[in-house]
């Protein structure tokens, strides 16, 4: 039955009301650009925080960083092309040979692919986390969810 007063007639509960915290991405550098599962912008809101994680990582990385940025925009893990052996070179008579100075070139430069190498593997695994980081406690709890996370993760 009414009585007249809709603020008596509403039914207060005494338990508070919680309210969703707001969400706290682990970079400040990338704060606002944050994956989540209840977005209603659609695929726009994952390709601009895909975009932006890119370019933060590309600008931090200043060897590395062209290859991260572009395995970050194309979903693939960048394969170096390993440094081809040094052509021998024929002077006058003698056999074709590899000099000193292309020995030493080759050197340096297999041991600059192995450095970069490792460089993005180990980038590729700190990028995990820093993703990791801008993924909403919502999404989070969906992909733990998924059978095979543990074995995704623990790769990474």
């Amino acid at each position: 039955m009414r009585t007249g007063n809709r603020k008596k007639d509403k039914k207060h509960s005494s338990a508070p009301r919680i309210l969703p915290k707001e969400f706290q991405c682990r970079c400040e550098d990338l704060k606002g650009y944050v994956y989540d599962v209840a977005s209603t912008k659609g695929g726009s809101t994952y390709t601009r925080t895909t975009q932006e994680i890119a370019r933060h990582v590309g600008g931090k990385y200043s060897q590395i960083g062209t290859y991260i940025h572009s395995a970050l925009l194309m979903l693939v893990v960048p394969n170096l092309p390993q440094p081809a052996e040094p052509e021998p070179i024929t002077v006058g008579d003698n056999k074709a040979e590899v000099t000193n100075v292309q020995q030493e070139i080759w050197k340096e430069q297999i041991r600059l692919w192995v450095k970069m190498d490792a460089g993005i593997k180990s980038t590729i695994k700190s990028v995990y986390d820093l993703i990791w980081g801008q993924c909403s406690e919502m999404l989070r709890s969906r992909l733990r969810g998924d059978k095979k996370f543990t074995q995704y993760s623990m790769l990474a």
